[in-house]
């Protein structure tokens, strides 16, 4: 009996070590992961540790290898609200404490950053950690007093945890509950700015700008240098389309004195909003040339520098907005400005920038989720009813579609042109109109929009003017359905017979029993010219053959057999008559509908066509085309990307400098 007991008490201590032990290696695997994550880009790491957050939550290496990470992507918001929910759930942990207090003075949330700190100071005393939330508190009565001038005289504790309430709400998305603590607090404390703007701005997000309006005129009359109320009432009264008394409340913005020095972004970006380039120039340059914004919170030096790096972009000037984009992520991370500067690395045509604000910061919630909710499942024609009744219910959603197609993000942009193209009233199509023919966004999505335009007649002959390759230029809007039905029309079985097995020679390589066949083929039907076209294929390289001839006699003969047509708009091509071959294919171009092996020659043709016209970025539009439409076909795309690789090595070599860098590209090879 005592044997027994002995040997479980053995097999439990054997049990409880494996545990241990698996435990361990867990640990160190989860901590090899965060390791290898924290080499990643500084938002990449920040992401996937957020993750790890989530099936991680009481981690304690986890959480701190996550703040390192928003750290280094100067993420302060997120890094505040993790180490809060983390001390809320170990309140013990006083160097996360210390963590906390620190980025909430960081983020200007002072009265929760003084908390904290006393929390520190009282229950640890002597700890390194009290030394430095000391040294916090003495640096922040400055920053207390500060914002006393705006929060009104003599401001209570709970009318600053209030405040700092209302901001974390709104800054959370939780707009709603943002509103809900604002608004009695507006009313017990109308002197008080901060929640005031924060109330008009959850107000003006939630798409309820007439009572924003109507909260922005009554704080701007109490306080005119509300810089915050007067940007909001701005916004309200643009987005509504009021646009002479938007009009005014920018220009008494502009004019208007106030020592917020947050003033320089936002008026800056009410002028980007309304799309005011130039005057955004003006007005923001000489700040960030002359750094007087030095003492203005991270987050609002960034965005100052962002919306004036859009605007150098949209005027012409790529080199500045690239370095202002780089300046504004010194200051703080925000997205958008990371977004703009990846986008700018693009091919030109394929690039969306610049655009100011994401879909989210225009477009009222509560709006995208009926729009979502109304419109999702229903085909086109049940759409069309729903999306014009929902212009009427949202008056400001004419001007927001305007906004998103001239300055939005990708996202906005795309929503933008699906929207107008259910809608599809003549104010709808003015936009779509006017993006197509513009240079901002993707050119693929432009073309999209033209698409629209043709179905409903405003493009005739399918020619649209547009930005390509950084310039104007002419292209043809293309709305062809790719087919693989049999194209002839022969019913004679025998002779169908006979082309099935001409094909299957020349397919198989054996040219004399092809050409044999499609001989005896033009012998039986003289009038159809795809024999012919054929025949002359098969002997393209016969010794005394003249295969451009025979193609251009197959084309004068039978000028709508679009085979030729492409085949002697390659020869014009090839001798430099790049006008006279973009005419001769423009029917082909305006089918409704292609046989895949037309397409196979079509775009064999464009490329060819854009290679000798030096146009290689349009010479990949048509390869990408290739690739989605027949990405089978590996003996085109082989050839298509041979033929773009060589012209781009021709171009490379034609340039000054070519052997320098071929010199440096070698040296980093060796390296």
């Amino acid at each position: 009996m005592a044997k027994d007991r002995k040997q479980a008490k053995a097999a439990e201590r054997k049990q409880k070590l494996k545990a241990k032990q698996l435990h361990q290696e867990q640990v160190a695997q989860v901590q090899n992961r965060i390791e290898k994550l924290l080499d990643l880009d500084p938002d990449a790491a920040v992401e996937r540790l957020a993750a790890m957050r989530i099936s991680h939550p009481d981690d304690r290496h986890v959480l701190t290898r996550y703040l390192d990470a928003c750290l280094d992507a100067k993420q302060f918001r997120e890094m505040r609200r993790a180490s809060r929910d983390w001390v809320a759930r170990h309140p013990d942990d006083r160097e996360i404490w210390r963590t906390y207090a620190g980025v909430c003075f960081q983020e200007s949330y002072g009265h929760e950053g003084q908390r904290a700190s006393r929390i520190v100071v009282q229950r640890w005393p002597g700890s390194e950690e009290a030394r430095v939330c000391g040294l916090f508190l003495l640096g922040a009565e400055d920053a207390h007093a500060q914002m006393s001038r705006w929060l009104g005289p003599n401001p209570t504790d709970e009318m600053l945890a209030t405040h700092e309430a209302v901001r974390d709400a709104f800054e959370a998305g939780e707009t709603e509950e943002a509103i809900r603590l604002a608004t009695p607090a507006a009313a017990r404390w109308p002197e008080c700015q901060p929640i005031r703007n924060n109330l008009a701005l959850a107000l003006g997000f939630l798409g309820r700008y007439d009572e924003a309006i109507r909260e922005c005129r009554s704080a701007w009359l109490a306080v005119p240098g509300n810089v915050f109320a007067g940007a909001t009432l701005t916004r309200s009264l643009y987005l509504l389309g009021r646009d002479d008394e938007a009009r005014q409340a920018l220009d008494a913005l502009l004019t208007t004195p106030s020592e917020r020095t947050e003033r320089w972004s936002k008026v800056a970006e009410m002028l980007a909003l309304m799309g005011e380039e130039e005057r955004l120039l003006a007005w923001a340059r000489p700040v960030i040339d002359q750094n007087l914004d030095q003492k203005t919170d991270p987050i609002y030096r960034a965005m100052l520098r962002h919306y004036t790096a859009c605007a150098e972009y949209r005027l012409g000037d790529e080199r500045a907005a690239r370095q202002l984009w780089r300046e504004a992520l010194k200051c703080y991370r925000i997205p958008v400005a990371a977004e703009n500067l990846a986008d700018v690395d693009r091919p030109i045509d394929e690039r969306h920038a610049a655009w100011y604000f994401p879909l989210h910061e225009l477009f009222p919630r509560s709006q995208i989720d009926d729009l979502m909710e109304r419109l999702s499942g229903k085909t086109n024609a049940q759409a069309t009813p729903i999306a014009r009744e929902l212009l009427t219910k949202y008056p400001t959603l004419r001007r927001l579609l305007r906004v998103l197609l001239e300055r939005g993000d990708p996202t906005g942009r795309e929503f933008a042109c699906r929207f107008c193209k259910l809608v599809a009233d003549e104010e709808s199509l003015d936009l779509l109109q006017a993006f197509s023919q513009g240079r901002w966004g993707k050119l693929s999505l432009r073309m999209h929009a033209a698409e629209t335009l043709r179905e409903h007649g405003r493009i005739r002959g399918n020619r649209l003017t547009t930005w390509m390759n950084g310039k104007p230029s002419e292209t043809l809007a293309l709305n062809f359905r790719i087919t693989r039905e049999p194209m002839t029309k022969i019913t004679d079985k025998s002779l169908l017979s006979l082309a099935d097995r001409a094909h299957l020679a020349l397919k198989e390589g054996d040219l004399q029993l092809s050409e044999k066949l499609f001989a005896e083929a033009t012998q039986r039907l003289p009038d159809d010219p795809g024999f012919h076209f054929n025949l002359a294929t098969v002997r393209q390289d016969k010794s005394g053959f003249d295969y451009d001839q025979a193609v251009r006699e197959i084309h004068e003969r039978w000028p709508d057999y679009g085979y030729a047509r492409l085949g002697v708009a390659m020869q014009l091509a090839r001798n430099n008559q790049i006008p006279e071959a973009r005419e001769l294919i423009v029917p082909v171009l305006e089918r409704s509908e292609l046989h895949f092996t037309e397409f196979r020659m079509l775009a064999m043709c464009q490329v060819e066509i854009e290679l000798d016209a030096g146009q290689i970025p349009q010479a990949k539009v048509w390869l990408d085309m290739a690739k989605k439409i027949l990405p089978d076909d590996a003996d085109l795309i082989e050839m298509l990307v041979r033929q773009i690789a060589a012209a781009e090595m021709r171009d490379m070599v034609s340039q000054p400098g070519f052997m320098d860098r071929m010199v440096t590209r070698f040296n980093q090879l060796r390296k």
